[in-house]
């Protein structure tokens, strides 16, 4: 299975309420909230990523592939994704 299809399949039963609730918002301040309405309350995750790449290729604006990123920065959408379901 590929990647998108996985996370396609997760998310998408996961909205079910399986892992959220709707997207945090409610009726009455329907502005407020986004991203609070995940089920994974006092869960802990961990991310692994390995880059193959020595650190000096990070947090340098001089540098091809990572234009400066830091390894924080390049987790970001994935915590992103995690912060939405808990």
């Amino acid at each position: 299975m590929d990647i998108q299809k996985y996370m396609d399949e997760i998310y998408t039963a996961g909205m079910s309420g399986t892992l959220c609730e709707g997207d945090g918002r409610h009726s009455d301040r329907p502005k407020e909230n986004y991203g609070a309405g995940g089920m994974l309350k006092d869960k802990k995750y961990m991310l692994s990523l390995t880059f193959n790449a020595p650190e000096e290729s990070f947090n340098d604006p001089d540098e091809y592939l990572f234009q400066g990123k830091s390894v924080d920065d390049l987790f970001f959408p994935v915590h992103m994704n995690f912060r939405f379901l808990e």
